[in-house]
């Protein structure tokens, strides 16, 4: 069991399109947003501590012989600023490797996807800004899992239990690589369990692709696909 912080609701409705069915990657949306505003907030803490950390450090050069309490402060002060604009270049360095990509596609050729079913999968993803310098790659999950959340004293606590998993083949992106696209099959266990979406319980198919693009970017999609029995289709 691991933790993991999911949104509860159903996958969206694909959009039909002549080559099938238009899936894009929400998480990568809500990453970007999360990042900036991880990044604001360090700013925000660094803007309030750094006139106290002024105020500390102008008395320590008018008197150097501090008190217990004056030197802890201080370095109250210094370890929570420093640590702010560590953060902050954390958060930046993030943002700026998630907005190198657009945000994943995924094209199924049939849906919604039957236990026992094989149908093929192609994935794009564009860079923002100009063409691949060096080579990639692109490495792909697909997998089931449990999601349950239940409540632990005043929070509430969510974990997941993979059911079945498979690696899909790898894939190498080329120099001077503009949309990064991989294409593959995914196939239902006959055995597998469908799709369930309860309050706090669920069971759900995910299709996890990651793209490496060394030294430019390295951004991981996750898809999520409905799985019926076939006397539901």
């Amino acid at each position: 069991m691991q933790r993991w912080q999911r949104s509860t609701a159903k996958p969206i409705e694909p959009q039909r399109i002549p080559e099938g069915f238009l899936f894009v990657d929400q998480q990568n949306v809500w990453s970007w947003t999360r990042g900036t505003v991880i990044f604001l907030g360090y700013c925000l803490g660094c803007v309030i501590l750094l006139p106290f950390l002024g105020v500390a450090l102008l008395g320590f050069l008018e008197n150097p012989s501090l008190s217990l309490s004056q030197f802890l402060l201080l370095g109250f002060l210094s370890v929570f600023t420093v640590g702010g604009i560590i953060g902050a270049v954390q958060a930046i360095y993030k943002t700026f490797v998630m907005t190198q990509l657009r945000p994943g596609e995924a094209i199924l050729s049939t849906y919604p996807l039957m236990m026992g079913e094989s149908c093929q999968v192609r994935f794009r993803r564009q860079l923002r800004n100009g063409k691949t310098p060096h080579p990639g790659k692109v490495t792909a999950k697909w997998h089931c899992y449990e999601w349950v959340q239940y409540s632990s004293g005043s929070s509430i606590e969510t974990t997941t239990h993979t059911l079945w998993e498979t690696d899909l083949p790898e894939w190498p992106i080329l120099p001077m690589t503009e949309q990064i696209e991989y294409n593959a099959r995914l196939t239902v266990r006959p055995e597998g369990p469908p799709s369930i979406y309860g309050a706090d319980n669920q069971v759900r198919w995910e299709l996890q692709i990651t793209v490496d693009l060394p030294g430019i970017a390295k951004g991981r999609s996750h898809v999520q696909f409905t799985v019926v029995p076939e006397v539901l289709r």
